[in-house]
């Protein structure tokens, strides 16, 4: 009696375990999915920006230049004072819409600078 129902544990949990790895799998292709999106390089610009001494500043830019109708994500940066703006593909956004926009949320653009991950990509 203990032997039969010890199988039908063993039975039962393989038959358990048989949907859940065929998700891992699943997962696993939308992992790379999402991986290989994120690695578009020529879709990005960096911006330096003076005056934000706080996360609040970083919302407020990203706010502002989320406005402008071709920006795909913004990310700004009050410790390094930088905004890094990702595009949609095949378009372009012009330098002076850009540094229109920092103004208004009331901070100094400087220069456009390269950013990190398009660094080191030419590196390699």
């Amino acid at each position: 009696m203990k032997k039969v129902s010890l199988r039908s544990i063993l039975l039962f949990l393989l038959l358990i375990s048989i949907p859940v790895l065929s998700q891992a799998k699943t997962f696993d292709s939308q992992r790379y999915v999402i991986q290989s999106d994120s690695t578009i390089q020529n879709a990005s610009v960096c911006y330096e920006v003076f005056g934000m001494d706080c996360p609040g500043c970083e919302s407020a830019l990203e706010k502002q230049l989320k406005k402008i109708a071709s920006i795909k994500k913004v990310k700004a940066s009050w410790e390094k004072q930088q905004v890094e703006i990702w595009t949609f593909e095949n378009t372009e956004i012009p330098k002076e819409e850009i540094i229109k926009r920092i103004k208004k949320a009331n901070f100094t653009p400087g220069e456009s600078i390269k950013s990190e991950k398009n660094k080191k990509i030419n590196e390699k």
